[in-house]
Formats: C-alpha cells, structure tokens, sequence
C-alpha cells in the first residue's frame, strides 16, 4: 500500500495514516527523516532513490517521516527551512544529475500542525525509462523492488530497453548502460590506466536489436587483421561468452590497455585508455587528433568489411564517446596553428551524437568528419582539420 491519491490532493491526514496504518517502504514508497544535505554522496543517493522508482512502477518520497525498520514511525517533519527553496533545490538536483528528464515528477510542500514542513515527491512510472543517474563521475542505472532500490546489471537494463523504446531509443540506451559499466569497471578484461580517461567506440548493427541472430565470428581468429584494438601494435586474443576478445595488455600485466570485442550480436566494442592520457610539455593532458582519427576510422573500416563478409545489413550506428576529458585540449601542429588559442574542453564526458551508416562502400573519413567536428567543437575550433 501506498499514496493513493494524485500529489495535489495530498494532505497531513494521508501521511497520519501511513504511521497509523505502520505502512512499510516498497516498491512504491519511501521515507527519508531529513532533507537531503549537499554532500556528493547525498546528492549521489538521492538520485539513485529518484531515478529508481521513475525505471520501475514510481511512487512517492516522503521527507520528515521518521521509520523503524522500514515502517512509518512518526511524522516529525523537517525543521527551520524554507520549503520553497528546498523544493526549488531538490528541482534542480534531479534535472542536472538524471537523463533523460523525468516528464510528470511532482514535489510539493506540506504545512504539518507542529509548524514543520513535509516535502512529498511523486515520481511517475516514466515512459521515456530507462533513466540514469549521470552525475559527478557516477553513471548508472537503477530500479526498485519490495526491499528498495538496486543497480541495475546490463541483462536488466536491455530488458528495459526491449519492453519501452524504439529501435534508435534502444541502441542510444545500450550504449549509456555500456558506459554506466565501463566506468564502474564491467569490461571483458580489466583495464590498467593512470587517469580516469575512455575513448569508447560502439559500432551496432540496427538489425541486432531487430531480430534475435547470433553470428559464430570462430573464424576470425585466423584472419587477425580484423581484430586490431584502438591503438595497439601486438594484441592478444581468445574467445569469450560474448563473442572474440582481443585486447594489447600493458608489460607482463593481466590488465589491458585496450581491449576490441565482437559480440556474438554484431555490436563491436572498442575501449581504450592510452590515446586520451598523453601530456604535451607537461602541459594540459591533449587529444593527438591526427592518431585518434587514424585509429577511429580505421576500425570503422575493418568493421564495415567485417559485417559485409558476414552479411550482417546496413544500416550500421557508430557511436563516438569521449569520458573524463574535462581540462583536455586538441594536440594540433604548431606550424599550421601558430598562435591559434587553446580551449580546454569544459565537461568531463563528450557524448557525440549517432552517425548513421548505410552501405558497407563509405567514405568512412567523410561520414565521421561530423564526429571529429563536434570535437574539436569542445575544445574550441569551428571544425576538425586533418
């Protein structure tokens, strides 16, 4: 049981009677003593809390409700603030720290009679689910059940994008998921780095998500020229539970620094740490713009032969993602730039837009000039230059 009324109705008597009828936490109700305090990790829970109810029936928080062990005790209210500034604060910690925007969410004040105030949040069950929690480094996805709330793994979070989203709206969500686990350490193998810095490159087939076919890549494990890393001269490589792994480990480590997986599915994943975390002069960490484009168009390349070999139909997706940049600059040559400034980018995470591949015979320099534009964008150039 739980609120069940729509947030304009609700009164000091519908929250009386959740501590008269010892209604427990759920699925759909939680209770929170104090307002949220201005800690990263305050701000890191309680968009976890709010994201979680939007990814799974939604329901209501409910701050000044004091409980033990799980069930409403006591109406106590908070104290000695002021609500509408608290609400408006609230407000803005879920539109800066949740994407997509929770469409429906709801806060509202509530005068108690002991002078303290109750702030009360509706969240809806979201259409536009799965929504994640981006907010200072911390990316990732949860949803709620009986007991509270809980990460999501990336079987579940495709669950959601299988029962809600459209083919686009799918992949666009697959990749945040894939982001959300490559920054919290999921990989295929572990990856060893000095800063916290990802160029990742996702290349989907639409029909991957279109009908369930899996393809047996075995044999590319006699033609290596397909199976070339991001930046990477030797590699290793093996079969895995997705599909073919290869990966270039760093010395006698059992960690990489680059790692390219072909899943079973057609989705080819390419991660790499080393061509982000270069310093020039012992200046600003920089972008060496001509070895990313080299090495990005290049695996787009050998993919678009791969899935031609395979038969595996256009139109294909290719997402460009940039994590931990923020302070980075584009490394460009000083006998063509003399005296251009330097912008660093502003963000720490550079989520470019889909490219969209129709045929297997592109120019692929062409096609993702667009990609490298942005880019450049971010640092502070009109367009990219070759």
């Amino acid at each position: 049981m739980s609120i069940k009324k729509s947030l304009n109705n609700v009164t000091e008597s519908d929250l009386l009677e959740l501590v008269s009828n010892e209604i427990p936490e759920s699925k759909t109700i939680d209770y929170k003593k104090e307002i949220i305090g201005d800690t990263r990790e305050d701000k890191k829970e309680f968009l976890a809390d709010v994201s979680s109810f939007a990814n799974a029936v939604g329901g209501f928080m409910v701050f000044g409700m004091d409980e033990e062990k799980g069930i409403a005790k006591e109406l106590l209210g908070l104290s000695n603030i002021d609500a509408d500034a608290e609400i408006l604060r609230l407000e803005n910690i879920i539109r800066d720290g949740i994407e997509p925007r929770i469409f429906g969410l709801a806060l509202k004040s509530i005068k108690l009679s002991n002078g303290n105030y109750s702030i009360v949040i509706h969240i809806p069950n979201s259409w536009a689910k799965p929504h994640v929690v981006n907010f200072s480094k911390h990316w990732k996805f949860y949803s709620r059940n009986s007991a509270g709330k809980n990460p999501l793994d990336l079987y579940e979070v495709k669950t959601l994008f299988l029962a809600s989203e459209t083919a686009k709206e799918k992949i666009s969500n697959f990749r945040n998921a894939r982001i959300s686990d490559i920054i919290s350490g999921n990989t295929p193998i572990p990856l060893d780095y000095d800063k916290e810095s990802f160029l990742v490159l996702h290349i989907i087939p639409l029909e991957s998500f279109e009908i369930r076919k899996k393809y047996n890549f075995r044999e590319l494990l006699n033609k290596p020229g397909f199976l070339k890393p991001i930046h990477s001269n030797g590699y290793n490589h093996r079969q895995n539970f997705d599909g073919i792994l290869t990966y270039t480990p760093r010395g006698l480590q059992s960690k990489a620094y680059t790692y390219l997986q072909i899943n079973n599915n057609g989705i080819i994943e390419a991660v790499d740490t080393s061509i982000l975390n270069i310093k020039q002069n012992d200046r600003n960490y920089g972008i060496p713009s001509a070895a990313l484009r080299r090495e990005i168009n290049g695996l787009v390349k050998r993919s678009l032969e791969l899935y031609n070999i395979f038969q595996i139909q256009p139109p294909f997706f290719v997402l460009l993602s940039f994590l931990g940049v923020k302070d980075y600059i584009i490394f460009v040559d000083p006998s063509r730039f003399m005296g251009s400034d330097q912008h660093p980018i502003d963000r720490d995470n550079l989520v470019i837009p889909e490219v969209i591949i129709e045929d297997y015979e592109v120019n692929v320099n062409e096609q993702l000039k667009y990609c490298f534009d942005l880019l450049w964008n971010a640092a502070g150039w009109p367009e990219s230059y070759e």
